[in-house]
Formats: structure tokens, sequence, C-alpha cells
């Protein structure tokens, strides 16, 4: 199920993120992910979007950016990017700029959200292809739904 979304992602600090590891049964980071994640969470805070619920509907991954909140996710993809285990732009902006700037951006990976962390606004029952125009996706999910 589809869910369009306030994010709420300013709540998460190394506690919380402690203890959604915990629930999660998850191994300790090392400091600079906590870091890396926590500040993702204050680059996401605020935006609208198209959630789903993960497989067993413990949390949510965001697919979709409001078209008119882009500028705003800007930081928080490159911050993602970060990431040491699927970053592909890591300590690389120029690139990541470059590919921004020109629209073919496109994450490799899905932003996991923690259920305290979104404020559902709406149900959608079907995307269609006009709902995710000007939207920037995970093309991971758009692949997952032509393949069924």
């Amino acid at each position: 199920m589809a869910y369009e979304a306030i994010l709420r992602t300013g709540i998460r600090s190394k506690d919380f993120l402690l203890s959604w590891a915990a629930e999660e049964n998850l191994t300790a980071l090392p400091e600079a992910e906590y870091q890396r994640r926590i500040n993702l969470g204050k680059s996401l805070h605020g935006l609208r979007a198209v959630i789903t619920e993960e497989l067993l509907g413990k949390e949510f991954c965001l697919c979709y950016i409001h078209p008119e909140d882009k500028e705003k996710a800007k930081e928080a993809y490159y911050i993602a990017e970060q990431a040491p285990y699927f970053g592909s732009y890591i300590n690389n902006r120029k690139d990541f700029e470059r590919d921004w700037a020109a629209g073919t951006y496109e994450p490799d990976y899905t932003i996991k959200l923690h259920r305290k962390e979104v404020q559902i606004i709406g149900k959608i029952e079907h995307v269609t292809e006009e709902d995710q125009e000007g939207y920037i996706d995970n093309p991971l999910e758009i692949q997952e739904e032509e393949n069924e």
C-alpha cells in the first residue's frame, strides 16, 4: 500500500537510531554512520513524499519526493549517497551536482523510515505514471512494479 506523507525525520538522534536497531536486532554502527543518518533525517524533515510499507510492514520505504520539494531534498540525497555500503557519490559532490542539474540523478537504494518518522496524510490506491511525473523516484521500486 502506498501513502502520501509528510516526513517527520527530525526526531532522529543516536538514541532513536539505537532503539530502532534493537527492534530489528541489528548490530551497532560506526559513530560517523549515526551522524550521517541523523543529518539525513534533518534534511528530509518536513518534505512531502510517497511512501510504501516495507515487506514485513514494520517500516516504510521512501518512494517519491513531491516535485515542489525536490530542491529541498537535494542535500538529503547527497547525504544518503555518502553511505559506505551503497553510496555512488562518496566525497564527490561535483559529479552529484552535475547529474542533479542535468536531471540524470537516480538513487539506486531505498531510504528506510521508521513508523514514527512519517505523518500519513492520505492513502494511494494505485500510483500511475501521471502521479509519478516530476517526482524523484527510486528506480528499484518502479522496476519491481513493472516485473509484477
